[in-house]
């Protein structure tokens, strides 16, 4: 399948304004910063590598730092489209946040518009996002995009996981002695996050007709994660016009405990969206899936229990990703039923085919650096 030209047009313009479209022949690696750059826009994050990877070619270097530039590019581009066409009675909107009134519309559609650089959701429009660079919001200046992992964010062991996120996000850093912006937040791409493609992969190497009949991993790109992520992120998401609906509809209790004995364990309130886990106080009420993820459990909270769906940052992603794919591929999806159709554990490989979790298993991957470095 071809790019659509608008498309190519689009990331022309990306490039020409940007220092982080880098060549893939590694070439200018050897003259940049190989640990921290700063896009020239002063409005853009701050993206930095891992330092303790010096072993890495300049070539991964420089494919790394492309990766992250395009993801945060493509988060931009489908939270732009979602903000302009935005309609809470179209069957996608239904399918991830369900049929309720009031302020809950509206403060869905802030949230996406803020990712897209959009305080005034009124002020966004089709004709820009598809002919003009992406807005950024100014409160990006004080984001932090680390490929790897910052140590003073955690704790030992913690690295031995069985579920390896594509990214995290961490905010409240002043309690930690990290920094003393307590706007501050620290977004994580794991090593093996990068190898989630980007949308032009998944148009070139897929097209539409691969992506399938309903909301699948199969959509997926690294920039989802990283609008999965930004939903989590308080400072961008609460905003002068939506603070009363925020504090009224965001805040939730969770149950943390050791074991499976929920009266063993503490509550607290958590003061952003989350990500509904087997710590979450959702698995007290019936009938809920197993946790907020991917498109089927997503759903599945919608047909449960309507405002949980607001809180869990997944039922934003996989509207703004269907909203996207809707409109590249001129079609609507349908809901997708089976919860392992999802992308979480194993990321697509760079062949264009996603493997869907227990099809492989993560021991069979070769290191993150041999699959960056395979496909320079």
């Amino acid at each position: 399948m071809q790019l659509p030209l608008f498309l190519l047009f689009l990331g022309a313009m990306l490039c020409a304004k940007s220092s982080y479209c880098l060549s893939r022949d590694g070439k200018e690696a050897a003259a940049l910063k190989r640990d921290i750059f700063v896009p020239p826009n002063s409005n853009m994050p701050v993206f930095k590598i891992e330092e303790d990877n010096p072993d890495l070619p300049d070539e991964v270097h420089a494919e790394i730092r492309r990766r992250m530039g395009e993801a945060f590019n493509d988060m931009l581009t489908m939270a732009g489209f979602a903000c302009a066409t935005f309609s809470p009675t179209e069957p996608v909107y239904l399918r991830y946040f369900g049929e309720q009134g009031g302020s809950y519309p509206s403060l869905v559609h802030s949230f996406i518009c803020s990712i897209a650089g959009y305080d005034d959701p009124s002020t966004c429009n089709v004709l820009d996002v598809t002919t003009r660079p992406p807005q950024v919001n100014p409160k990006y200046r004080k984001l932090t995009i680390i490929a790897g992992r910052d140590e003073r964010l955690h704790y030992e062991g913690d690295e031995e996981r069985d579920i390896v996120p594509a990214a995290s996000t961490f905010q409240d850093l002043v309690d930690d002695d990290i920094t003393d912006d307590p706007d501050a937040a620290i977004t994580e791409i794991t090593m093996r996050g990068l190898d989630y493609p980007g949308l032009v992969q998944i148009i070139n190497d897929r097209g539409c007709d691969a992506l399938g009949p309903a909301d699948s991993g199969l959509m997926t790109s690294l920039g989802a994660h990283l609008l999965h992520e930004m939903v989590h992120w308080r400072f961008l998401m609460r905003t002068a016009a939506n603070s009363a609906q925020y504090d009224e509809l965001i805040p939730v209790l969770q149950i943390i405990w050791d074991g499976d004995d929920p009266d063993d364990g503490t509550q607290e309130k958590i003061m952003h969206t989350i990500d509904y886990t087997s710590d979450a106080s959702i698995l007290l009420k019936p009938n809920n899936p197993p946790d907020g993820y991917g498109p089927a459990n997503a759903a599945q909270l919608v047909i449960n229990n309507q405002g949980d769906s607001l809180q869990n940052a997944d039922n934003y992603r996989w509207y703004v990703v269907s909203k996207y794919w809707q409109w590249i591929c001129k079609r609507q999806f349908d809901k997708q039923d089976d919860p392992d159709k999802d992308d979480r554990i194993i990321p697509p490989e760079s062949n264009g085919e996603v493997p869907y979790p227990g099809e492989v298993l993560q021991e069979q991957d070769p290191p993150p650096q041999a699959r960056l470095f395979a496909m320079l």
